[in-house]
């Protein structure tokens, strides 16, 4: 039954759409990261008032153009991520990028677990390792962070394995709490590539640009906000904003949980998405052996193990990792499917995805990856993201005209592999 409603390796159809609210409350969810609290306290430490303002206000107007544009084609083909990297890679090329991208998002489920797991220690427990020493009321193991990571990892993580519908509820929730928050910070001193995975299931153009408005800039932008208000107001962040002698600390604590809750269980599902149509390139007879909710189970228990083993905790290499790597992908599919093929039909596209590799896309991601590169080592002050979105919206889409494989906004029969032998 999960597996049908996922619909984790085929378009969503037009009456199993869910609308707008349970998407933009899923994505919302997602978006409200507690460490993008951190991030936005970096940024304001980092640029001062009122540049750190405008540094965040811009990236979230880019988040919203870069991910509203891959949202609007997944929900048009009703395509989620791993789908539309195979149509844009080809059956075989779309592996690697897959592979990586589902690895990288199983850690930052993982992480999310962690954190939520350190802050309780660090308000309750013993030594945490980014939140400073407990009260000790939670005495010996079980006031350590590997213990409640993995915890915590397997709580959040069975949200996901429920599906969208029941992730939207752990949605709404976020968002209550955080704008609880938001008030509280106002008062008294002050997770966009994978889109399509949520994006899919809405029912119209301005409900999939929609739900990506509330991720980007309104949910995440808040969380930003949060951080560097409090951070230009107070001068320093504290992780339990004034908060950890109301109540005993149960509010922040609530509070934290569901944010890395929610964006446990939408790193979960994106990763689970990418693992079972990755298992799919295998035998067609063995297409059903293993359905989208086990997938689920097995990439929660091996996140639970990473959470447990406190390895992740250090945030800076992932996010530098998935800054860079992410808009590699998401460049191509912002120039696959608004350059390349944007007048291809539904049935068009699915069949270019049985295709083994598209060489022009491959050509493109390799280019981005040298350009992105070299900025890091020799430009640093320019966002390697640059390096994805010339690659995929510039040369992928010169290669693929001027090899044959596109013509005037359509994949040609040559790019679609229509006249293909298997290649």
């Amino acid at each position: 039954m999960v597996e049908k409603e996922e619909y984790s390796d085929r378009p969503v159809p037009q009456d199993a759409r869910l609308g707008f609210m349970k998407p933009a409350m899923v994505w919302a969810g997602f978006t409200y990261a507690y460490i993008c609290i951190f991030i936005g306290s970096t940024i304001m430490a980092g640029l001062g008032a009122p540049l750190g303002y405008y540094a965040i206000f811009l990236g979230q107007a880019f988040l919203f153009i870069y991910a509203g544009l891959i949202g609007h084609r997944a929900y048009k083909f009703g395509l989620n991520f791993p789908m539309m990297c195979k149509c844009s890679f080809g059956r075989v090329g779309y592996i690697i990028p897959m592979a990586i991208i589902a690895g990288l998002v199983t850690g930052w489920f993982a992480f999310q677990a962690w954190l939520a797991a350190d802050l309780m220690v660090g308000l309750y427990g013993g030594e945490s390792f980014l939140a400073g020493t407990g009260s000790g009321a939670l005495p010996g193991i079980l006031g350590t962070t590997g213990l409640w990571a993995g915890i915590f990892a397997i709580i959040f993580g069975f949200i996901a394995v429920y599906g969208i519908r029941t992730m939207a509820w752990m949605g709404r929730a976020a968002v209550v709490c955080v704008t609880v928050l938001a008030i509280w910070m106002i008062y008294s001193v002050v997770s966009a590539t994978m889109t399509g995975d949520f994006s899919r299931w809405t029912k119209s153009v301005k409900q999939a640009w929609g739900i990506n408005a509330v991720a980007f800039p309104i949910a995440n932008h808040l969380m930003l906000f949060i951080g560097a208000f409090y951070t230009a107001i107070a001068g320093q962040l504290d992780f339990f904003f004034g908060l950890s002698m109301v109540a005993l600390g149960a509010p922040i604590m609530i509070i934290q949980w569901v944010s890395n809750g929610t964006t446990c269980d939408g790193c979960l599902y994106n990763a689970s998405q990418g693992f079972r149509n990755l298992l799919l390139i295998g035998k067609p007879e063995k297409k059903l052996s293993f359905s989208w909710k086990k997938i689920t189970i097995i990439v929660m228990i091996c996140g639970t193990a990473v959470a447990a083993s406190n390895v992740l905790n250090d945030i800076v290499p992932w996010l530098l990792l998935i800054s860079t790597i992410a808009p590699l992908i998401g460049g191509i599919l912002i120039g696959h499917f608004w350059i390349v093929a944007r007048n291809n039909t539904q049935e068009e596209v699915l069949l270019a995805s049985e295709r083994k590799v598209n060489w022009p896309a491959i050509a493109g991601i390799l280019s981005g990856t040298a350009i992105a590169a070299y900025m890091i080592t020799y430009v640093p002050d320019l966002p390697p993201i640059l390096g994805g979105l010339i690659g995929g919206c510039a040369v992928y889409p010169a290669i693929a005209y001027a090899t044959g494989y596109a013509s005037r906004g359509k994949r040609t029969a040559k790019g679609i592999g229509a006249e293909r032998s298997g290649t």
